[in-house]
């Protein structure tokens, strides 16, 4: 990451009340761990989806809508 992200990551860690961490490093397939970990602690999805039936976007939308949550996609409203 820049500086200048690393930064802005850091502001945004001071202002949030609670802070999960799921693994200490990356690895294969730990992206979509993390949508798992929110999707199971959500009760809806805002996402910004265009429909293409690959990614992490699609993976976590269709992970949504398996577990019933209500999906707003903002891709069509813009």
């Amino acid at each position: 990451w820049s500086i200048e992200a690393q930064a802005k990551y850091k502001t945004i860690l001071g202002m949030v009340g609670d802070i999960v961490v799921l693994s200490e490093r990356y690895y294969n397939g730990c992206l979509l761990r993390r949508n798992d970990y929110m999707v199971c602690r959500s009760s809806r999805l805002i996402a910004y989806y265009n429909g293409l039936n690959k990614g992490g976007t699609f993976y976590t939308v269709r992970k949504s809508s398996q577990s019933g949550l209500n999906i707003v996609n903002l891709y069509n409203s813009v």
